[in-house]
């Protein structure tokens, strides 16, 4: 794995549990800040963007530490679901 962006195996837990956390809690959808989450989102620039080695590596960790053949870094776009980096499988941007 490349040093340039290495990621201690207990932070990317605790983001993965707080990410997990945030799902199971909400059940609204759209969420209540929408806009303002996809004009963050927007300001970015990142959407349209080809997938990158270092969130490969973040998929392959997350893979690894859950034991489960596929991992996803997703963006959700107003319109489209777009993924930064896919691990173990090949899915392409897909209307939201």
């Amino acid at each position: 794995m490349d040093s340039s962006f290495c990621m201690n195996n207990d932070v990317l837990l605790n983001l993965l549990s707080l990410l997990l956390q945030s799902v199971l809690m909400t059940n609204k959808l759209p969420p209540e800040n929408e806009r303002e989450r996809l004009e963050v989102l927007d300001s970015y620039q990142i959407m349209n963007d080809a997938a990158e080695p270092d969130f490969d590596e973040l998929t392959i960790l997350a893979a690894e530490i859950c034991g489960i053949p596929i991992a996803l870094v997703s963006l959700l776009g107003e319109k489209h679901q777009w993924f930064k980096s896919h691990h173990g499988t090949d899915l392409k941007p897909c209307y939201r």
